[in-house]
């Protein structure tokens, strides 16, 4: 277990060339018993990093100031990062370390080796970033009213409740199963 300036001390030795390479300043640091968060920003970018109980989950966030930290906006993760065409071929090497350092460690290494056009501000990745997202966000939200609606149908199906189940099948006409079909011509007979 790392408690909280084991963190921030960790974050500071991996996450150097924010300063090093790229003029970023260390803004805050605080560690609270087992919790720990560390700030970097440049003119224009910032890094945030975070460790919380109860799972001493680890949170990698960053962003353009003044834009990706405000209101009805958001962050960006690993996981935007790696999407990146330049990431494609990065890959995880489990080292000696373990657990949060491991993590700490890798971040950083991902951070550096693919992240120059965000640390740098770059709009246009940026751009690329937050449209993969929306559009992510998107299409997770039309499978969860899917899923909903598909329940609602089947419930309708099964209880003979026809007209419902037509009207339903018809909203989700563009994602309908095979089987889901068949169940909406069968119910337009009734």
């Amino acid at each position: 277990m790392i408690h909280g300036q084991q963190f921030v001390n960790l974050v500071k030795r991996y996450f150097y060339f924010l300063v090093d390479d790229y003029g970023f300043s260390l803004i805050s640091e605080k560690q609270v018993n087992d919790t720990g968060s560390v700030r970097y920003q440049s003119s224009d970018v910032y890094v945030n990093l975070s460790v919380d109980q109860p799972g001493f989950e680890l949170n990698f966030v960053f962003g353009r100031i003044g834009i990706d930290d405000q209101a009805n906006s958001y962050s960006f993760e690993q996981g935007d990062l790696i999407l990146l065409e330049c990431c494609h071929s990065w890959v995880w090497h489990q080292g000696p370390e373990s657990g949060v350092e491991l993590m700490i460690k890798e971040f950083a290494r991902l951070l550096k080796n693919c992240g120059d056009a965000c640390l740098r501000g770059d709009s246009a990745v940026y751009s690329e970033m937050r449209t993969r997202r929306d559009e992510w966000v998107g299409r997770r939200l039309k499978e969860q009213c899917n899923s909903s609606l598909r329940k609602d149908a089947e419930k309708a199906w099964q209880n003979k409740d026809y007209q419902t189940a037509v009207k339903i099948y018809r909203q989700l006409s563009d994602s309908l199963t095979d089987v889901e079909k068949k169940k909406f011509v069968i119910s337009e007979k009734f």
